[in-house]
């Protein structure tokens, strides 16, 4: 497994999850329980996520000057 920035105990959990996916037992349980919940879990974070960012969207315009 990989992982971006420097946080440790991230690499460790990605690394354990990585192994455990590829073993016979319980990779296969993994794969169709816990998958499609970290899957669930990451859209709904990018949605709230995609939400904020909308709700603090300004909109800028110009005037020229002497109308």
């Amino acid at each position: 497994a990989m992982v971006m920035g420097s946080d440790l105990r991230h690499a460790e959990l990605a690394a354990l999850f990585d192994a455990m996916l590829q073993m016979p037992d319980p990779g296969p349980d993994l794969w169709n329980t816990l998958v499609p919940e970290l899957r669930r879990m990451q859209k709904d974070r990018q949605s709230k996520e995609a939400r904020e960012a909308r709700s603090s969207k300004v909109e800028f315009f110009t005037m020229k000057r002497g109308e």
